[in-house]
């Protein structure tokens, strides 16, 4: 008999897999998830039944809220994104940008042509005087001369397609995605670009208000605390 696998669904708001992000109105996930490009989905639970729950309890008790939880994620969101933008920016600057590297490869296939010209001239003159052995020996030079010249042509190419790739590419540092240079006026007024920016909008807000709120509690305790103070010295 085959058993039923079953699901281990979280029946309470506080478990860990559930998205807090979520339960808080703001997941980036949900944010993105309608563009063209797709940014994955959110590795933990999505819960209607959860969130109603957890809005009441906070509704009851603010103290259950997870603002300052919710806030830090999205700080984490918004980074992984300015490092995933540092990234392209370093792959994209280990690519040769200036002539030097290409320049230098160009001046070695001259020097390796130069010298098979001159290997193919002796092979020619042993051959005619009959040394058959030293011509046969040069000629295998001559073969490894076209071998290097070869595979310095192909990395000689690979050089100059690569810097005229870094010349038409940049990085847009708001979505972290190559652009090519063409494209990016119209990549800045496309969806993708106003979700990012809109995105990192919503979360300076929220860390803006989480800081109000934080003040305004600091602020309260402070005074309750002076008010206790003084009634201790009335009464004394």
């Amino acid at each position: 008999m085959i058993k039923q696998r079953t699901i281990d669904i979280p029946t309470d708001f506080h478990d860990k897999r559930v998205c807090r992000d979520y339960l808080c109105g703001f997941c980036p996930y949900d944010f993105l998830r309608d563009l063209p490009v797709n940014y994955g989905s959110c590795p933990s639970v999505h819960s209607p039944i959860l969130k109603a729950n957890y809005e009441k309890a906070v509704q009851a008790d603010p103290r259950q809220t997870f603002e300052s939880d919710h806030v830090h994620s999205t700080e984490r969101f918004i980074s992984s994104i300015r490092k995933r933008a540092s990234t392209l920016h370093t792959r994209l600057h280990k690519l040769p940008k200036d002539k030097k590297q290409a320049r230098t490869m160009r001046q070695t296939v001259d020097k390796i042509y130069s010298n098979l010209l001159l290997k193919m001239d002796q092979v020619e003159r042993l051959g005619d005087e009959g040394k058959v052995t030293e011509a046969m020996e040069a000629l295998k030079q001559v073969k490894e001369l076209r071998r290097n010249r070869q595979a310095n042509q192909e990395q000689l190419h690979s050089l100059n397609n690569s810097e005229g790739h870094t010349n038409n590419v940049s990085i847009c540092d708001i979505c972290a995605v190559y652009l090519p240079a063409d494209k990016v006026d119209t990549h800045n007024k496309g969806e993708t670009h106003l979700k990012f920016f809109e995105l990192r909008q919503v979360a300076k807000e929220l860390k803006d208000s989480h800081l109000r709120k934080s003040i305004y509690r600091q602020s309260s305790r402070a005074d309750r605390s002076s008010s206790k103070s003084e009634a201790k010295l009335q009464t004394a």
